[in-house]
């Protein structure tokens, strides 16, 4: 993701690099064994998405979407 910033009192806009990585895990034999289940997908190579637990009716899915 590319974001452009200014510093106040310079020319330029200065470009920063922002690297994000996503590495999911499969559920160990102990966490299937109590019913627990993935919080985290990948929709494709830029999204991920959290999927809150049964138990948090409240909380809502949330996806967030990097560049390349």
């Amino acid at each position: 993701m590319m974001m452009a910033s200014r510093t106040p009192g310079t020319p330029r806009a200065k470009k920063e690099k922002i690297v994000v990585l996503v590495c999911l895990r499969p559920l160990s034999k102990r966490e299937e064994l109590a019913k627990e289940q993935v919080s985290w997908d990948c929709l494709g190579d830029n999204t991920i998405v959290y999927k809150p637990p049964p138990h948090e009716r409240s909380a809502q899915s949330t996806s967030f979407t990097f560049d390349n």
